[in-house]
């Protein structure tokens, strides 16, 4: 009887383990114009940026 508590609380802790992770890839889907509202064609280079607030906060994470 203990050993099967043991087991299913191992269980239960390995299965809480796979929601703890951190997602390594966040998808993002827009549309990307100029400043004139005309639709960009092409390779475009895009600088993404997180902080902690929305404006003056604490850069967390940037990536080009």
């Amino acid at each position: 009887m203990k050993l099967r508590k043991i087991v299913f609380a191992m269980m239960i802790l390995g299965a809480l383990n796979l929601y703890a992770q951190i997602p390594k890839i966040m998808n993002y889907q827009g549309y990307l114009t100029d400043s004139n509202s005309v639709p960009v064609n092409g390779t475009v280079g895009i600088l993404f940026r997180i902080y902690t607030a929305e404006s003056g906060g604490l850069l967390l994470w940037s990536e080009y």
